[in-house]
């Protein structure tokens, strides 16, 4: 009975690294899905499903290994090359053209060191030296969960650099994570606390007399997700005050020449926006890369 008592118990044990687990296999596999991290996790707590389980049915889902990366050698090798592309504003054109179409003769191995050592970040446009690293990711986080204590990154970059070369980055991003009790992403890992959270800093760095809407902006059945697509095409500013633009004719014009000419593609059209906006790219040039990739006009 003992034995049976704790294979239920494990079978339903979620862990609160289950987030990272699945933020880190979405990065790799399917960044457009990674707003669905919470979500994720909270289903597998419902439905009592544990870590491995959550893991094997995203595996299954995006067809890939544990770390995100396709299985097959070879498609391995052109995702990670196609991210690097995406994730650090390789040169559209010839540059990426030549890579894509060494994939075929070229070990990934030597393709990724090359990558590395001219652009110092990886695929995940992450710097490589992990010092950079730490800090440009507390940086990342400490804007959305604790603004006031970004004056301690130095503090805390230091305190990571006295652990010696064996320190890992992302434990330690973990650790500072789990003093604010928030997630990589720097929000809250509970669904309501984080929509919460992502209100209240939005709307104290864009306009503090508006902090009064944010209960109103709890009770309403639309997704946290339209929710802040919403305030950020109203203000044209993101929950940190950095600006976007109004994207809408943009996601219409995409959305026309992947549905004519790549419609499995069109799961990714939240990202390629992303992509484009993070770059400062105008919407002419987003549309002339999409359209350049896939040899179509924007007719499709």
């Amino acid at each position: 009975n003992s034995f049976c008592t704790l294979l239920a118990m494990e079978r339903a044990r979620v862990t609160d690294k289950l987030a990272v687990r699945v933020h880190e296999l979405l990065l790799r596999a399917a960044p457009e899905a990674l707003p669905s991290v919470t979500d994720i996790a909270q289903h597998a707590v419902d439905e009592g499903l544990s870590d491995a389980e959550v893991i094997n049915m995203l595996c299954e889902k995006y067809r890939v290994g544990p770390e995100g990366w396709p299985l097959d050698a070879q498609a391995r090798k052109e995702a990670k090359i196609k991210r690097f592309i995406e994730n650090n504003n390789v040169p559209a054109g010839v540059k990426r053209e030549h890579l894509l179409r060494q994939c075929a003769v070229r070990s990934e191995e030597d393709m990724l060191r090359e990558l590395y050592t001219e652009f110092k970040r990886d695929e995940l446009g992450r710097p490589l030296d992990p010092v950079e690293f730490v800090r440009e990711r507390l940086q990342f986080v400490l804007k959305r969960c604790a603004p006031d204590q970004l004056g301690r990154v130095h503090a805390y970059v230091a305190d990571f650099v006295s652990r010696g070369p064996r320190a890992k980055p992302l434990d330690f991003i973990d650790e500072v994570c789990a003093r604010f009790n928030v997630n990589r992403d720097g929000w809250p890992g509970e669904p309501r606390a984080r929509r919460r959270a992502r209100l209240t800093r939005f709307f104290a760095n864009n306009n503090p007399g508006d902090l009064r809407k944010v209960d109103a902006l709890m009770s309403i059945a639309t997704d946290e997700a339209e929710v802040m697509a919403e305030l950020f095409a109203i203000y044209g500013k993101d929950e940190v005050g950095d600006p976007v633009r109004a994207t809408q004719q943009l996601r219409s014009r995409l959305s026309q020449i992947l549905t004519t000419a790549a419609p499995e593609r069109l799961p990714a059209l939240s990202s390629i926006v992303s992509y484009g906006e993070r770059r400062g790219l105008s919407d002419d040039e987003i549309v002339g890369l999409i359209c350049q990739e896939l040899s179509v006009g924007e007719d499709g």
